[in-house]
């Protein structure tokens, strides 16, 4: 069988791509706040789906959001 849009490593791709994308390219704290809200939903998926070799990868990621982290 095919992979669905509701299979959720495809969803979690989708949103880190989504989040490291506005994190990338825009520098303005609206972006920021939107790569958040779309980290947080693939940890979310990731974490009640069991899936924690990608939840870890998803909190690193958070974590360069921080504002003392490195930009």
């Amino acid at each position: 069988m095919t992979a669905t849009d509701d299979d959720p490593r495809r969803r979690i791709r989708q949103l880190i791509l989504s989040g490291d994308n506005l994190r990338k390219t825009r520098h303005d704290p609206v972006a920021v706040g939107r790569a958040r809200d779309r980290l947080t939903a693939a940890l979310e998926i990731a974490q009640t789906q069991g899936l924690e070799d990608l939840a870890g990868i998803i909190e690193l990621r958070l974590a360069d959001l921080d504002p003392g982290g490195a930009s």
